[in-house]
């Protein structure tokens, strides 16, 4: 990677040249865990995630669960900040700025957060991702 890069993702392709995107993941990530926004969470704008581990400053990114849409307020694909503001064990708010305040929630929701960790190449170097395994529709 050349200095001065950040790696936020890695993506997955079907070949090396000329493939096709069959999948991403956040870099750093954490294994995905299960949030709902019931009523109570849309007037906070809390989201709730049971012992989610998250602190204040974590970067996470939300999925849809099949079948299933994210509160109105949050969307995939976007990187969030975690606030302090009304974080405990089982719930947590979020801002699309670091140290901002808590994205407004307007409709119930559930599916699933993932904690990433962006790194910054300071230097040139390599970006390496350990083994994992990975099944892909055909």
């Amino acid at each position: 990677m050349p200095a001065s890069t950040t790696i936020v993702a890695v993506q997955l392709w079907s070949a090396s040249t000329a493939g096709t995107s069959r999948a991403w993941m956040p870099a750093g990530s954490s294994a995905r865990r299960a949030f709902s926004v019931d009523s109570a969470g849309v007037t906070a704008n809390d989201i709730f995630s049971p012992a989610h581990g998250l602190v204040a400053d974590n970067r996470v990114v939300f999925w849809a669960t099949i079948g299933a849409g994210l509160p109105t307020g949050l969307s995939e694909d976007t990187g969030y900040w975690v606030i302090s503001t009304g974080l405990t064990t089982d719930a947590f708010r979020v801002s699309t700025t670091q140290g901002g305040g808590a994205v407004d929630i307007t409709a119930i929701g559930d599916g699933d957060v993932q904690k990433f960790t962006p790194e910054v190449f300071a230097a040139q170097g390599t970006y390496q991702v350990t083994s994992f395994a990975v099944s892909l529709p055909g």
